[in-house]
């Protein structure tokens, strides 16, 4: 539906504008489809080349020919190309589009962009604190069972463990399985074992949606991403066995995909993740 709506948005724009401004207008959202595709290819450095060349061109056209809802694509394709890349400036897009934005999609969008900024950042409570503002709006905006939930339902888990996940931490906690127990190490731990209880009722909330869209390629990958989360969330909890079941079907599940694709760089990049959360609570 929003891709409707978007088609006819342009459609309108583009005959509301004089003819000089109608070309460079169609000329901006030929540059952005070129730009999408090349970001789907993961050809980031060209699609970031492209948009910025098109919002620069944008922001220089006078106020009564810039329309919002396009002002808002092109900087949400920024953001998500920051995001593939690890360049650029997430936070900044995304604050941007907030500026810009109503309620609903493009506000969840910039809120989950946030989001995935401060994970990359580390700063798991600031990330997890904006992944929850877009839950509610993206239930609104897609429905309970969309992939855009299960992602949320996902990064929310993550960024729950993820103040304790890193290898110091977890060289600490597993360290003290085999010394004496302190006070404030018992404090620690039983934080930690609450945070997981929580975090594993996320990873559970993006299964439910994911496991049964088995013909999506993303909710494959977020099935295992929540079952490595699940397997994490249960060693954290002593769960040692259930959490070795996790981190298993999580292996079965890569394998599975690897098997369809064996030469792609993402998911050997996976694997080789995977193989070290399995080293580490092996």
């Amino acid at each position: 539906m929003k891709k409707v709506v978007i088609a006819l948005t342009v459609t309108l724009f583009l005959l509301g504008c004089d003819g000089d401004k109608l070309e460079e207008r169609q000329s901006f959202e030929q540059q952005f489809n070129q730009a999408k595709e090349l970001f789907q290819n993961g050809q980031y450095a060209k699609a970031e080349s492209i948009m910025l060349k098109v919002l620069d061109g944008f922001q220089g056209l006078p106020d009564s020919a810039k329309d919002k809802e396009a002002h808002v694509r092109y900087i949400g394709l920024l953001a998500e190309i920051s995001l593939e890349s690890g360049e650029g400036d997430p936070i900044g897009y995304a604050n941007e589009i907030l500026s810009l934005s109503d309620e609903g999609e493009d506000e969840a969008f910039a809120y989950k962009v946030l989001g995935h900024g401060y994970f990359n950042l580390e700063l798991f409570k600031k990330a997890q604190e904006f992944f929850e503002k877009a839950l509610p709006l993206s239930l609104e905006a897609y429905g309970p069972s969309h992939l855009e939930v299960a992602e949320l339902y996902l990064f929310i888990g993550n960024s729950i463990l993820g103040d304790f996940d890193s290898p110091e931490n977890l060289q600490n906690l597993i360290s003290g399985f085999s010394r004496e127990k302190t006070e404030d190490y018992d404090k620690s731990w039983n934080a930690i074992v609450e945070k997981s209880f929580v975090a594993k009722k996320f990873f559970n909330k993006c299964l439910e949606i994911t496991e049964v869209k088995t013909n999506s390629e993303d909710a494959r990958l977020f099935s295992i991403a929540a079952y490595v989360g699940l397997g994490k969330a249960c060693y954290f909890s002593q769960e040692k066995r259930e959490g070795k079941q996790h981190f298993n079907q999580a292996e079965r599940l890569l394998e599975n995909e690897l098997a369809l694709d064996p030469n792609n760089e993402g998911l050997l990049i996976f694997k080789q993740l995977l193989d070290l959360q399995l080293l580490i609570f092996n």
